[in-house]
Parts: C-alpha cells; structure tokens; sequence
C-alpha cells in the first residue's frame, strides 16, 4: 500500500495492526524473525511522517524502541530507530536523527545487518549534509561504494543512498556531481512507481537545478511534486 501511494489504507491497517498487537502480543514473536508489536509502530510512523503527523509517529515509535530494546530484538530496534530518524530529520532536527543512525550503524556492525546499511547511511549523510558536515558525509557514501557491495541491496536502500550522496555532493560544493546522482534517485524511485519517493527525489533535484541556475527544469520538477502530493496526500520533505 505505501509503495503504492494507498497511505490512508496503509496508517489504517498498521492501525489496526497495533490494536492488535497489544498486551501479552505486543512482545510475541509469533516465529517472526522481528518481534511484530515494535515492527508495526515503526513503520506506522514512517507512514505517518509521510504526512506530516510527526507528533503520533514519534510516541508510536518510541513504544516500538521500548518493545525492542526491552526483548533484546536488534533488528526491529534497528528499524525503529530509521523510522525515528526520518521522523526528526523531516521536523529538522538533524542532530537528533544522526545521534539515530549512528547507533543504528553499531547495531549493524555488531550484527551484520549489511544490506540495509546503504539506508543507513544514505539518510545520516542528508542530515550530515544540512547540519553543515558534506564533506564527511561523502566520505562514507564513497567508502560505501567503493566496498562494490550495495549491488546486494534493494531499490528502497539504494534509492537513499543515492539521495544522500547528492546532498552530501552538493553541500561540499560539487553541485553538478549532485545534480547527476539525483538523477539517479529520481530514476530508482520512477522505477518502482513509487509516489513518496517520487515526490521527495523530485524536490531534492528541483532544489538542485536552481543552484546550477536551471529554472526550468527546477520548476518542471515542483510542478510534478506538487500533483503527487496533492494525489496522494503526501506532505513534500523543505
């Protein structure tokens, strides 16, 4: 449903899904490889940042980190924490987020949870970006593909990291090597016709092109963002 953009029937089922996993089943593995009561809330507030409820998400994942941590799941920590992250990164709160994702990547070295680490990665370095730290957020997005290992990775994992090596690119002063590896992330994301991605690598490259003076082309990309948001009830990442 979220890859579909259906976002109000993806928050009412992880709704429902919560009501569901309460009391004795808010703990219970159920022979899932994460504990289900944490995984539902993180990705209940990932939807919901998507529009804008901020507030909701937050408290909802917060409860997802508790059943986490409180079991001794890393994974579904793991993800709660991305959720979190993205929720304060969108309310720019950036040294909160990487506080997030930094130990969301000890959790993946002590773990080998390799494959969603180009996620990881690729959101801490947007928040490194706009915090005034490009130039080392490039260089863990380079170290990262110079390992030649995100090939394991899905189009979600490397669609992030692609959008955070344009930022990265574009705040340590390489805008045109930005511009192109935001092409890359409009075209992940286009890929997968998946709206929200659609919408946010589209204003990540419009505000790309008005630093290379590209009105234009800036403009184009606005004008599409805003007909998926105003479609899909999703509220554009500033």
């Amino acid at each position: 449903m979220y890859g579909l953009g259906a976002l109000e029937s993806a928050i009412g089922l992880q709704r429902e899904l919560c009501v569901l996993f309460t009391g004795d089943l808010e703990t219970a593995r159920l022979g899932a490889a994460g504990i289900p009561g944490s995984i539902v809330r993180s990705f209940l507030c990932w939807f919901l940042t998507e529009v804008g409820s901020y507030d909701e998400g937050l408290i909802l994942v917060e409860r997802a980190i508790d059943i986490a941590t409180t079991q001794g799941e890393p994974y579904s920590e793991l993800l709660a924490l991305l959720a979190k992250s993205g929720n304060l990164r969108r309310q720019k709160r950036y040294s909160e987020a990487i506080a997030c994702l930094e130990y969301g990547l000890g959790l993946i070295e002590r773990n080998g949870y390799d494959v969603i680490l180009p996620h990881i990665l690729g959101t801490r370095a947007i928040a490194l970006a706009r915090s005034g730290e490009g130039p080392r957020a490039v260089r863990d997005i380079e170290a990262r593909l110079n390992s030649e290992r995100e090939n394991r990775a899905g189009p979600l994992e490397l669609y992030y990291l692609n959008a955070g090596y344009a930022e990265a690119l574009s705040a340590a002063g390489d805008v045109r090597r930005g511009l192109a590896t935001a092409d890359r992330a409009v075209e992940i994301s286009r890929s997968v016709s998946n709206p929200c991605l659609m919408a946010h690598s589209l204003g990540l490259r419009a505000r790309l092109r008005v630093l290379l003076h590209d009105a234009n082309g800036s403009d184009r990309d606005l004008a599409e963002q805003r007909d998926l948001c105003s479609r899909y009830g999703i509220v554009a990442e500033t």
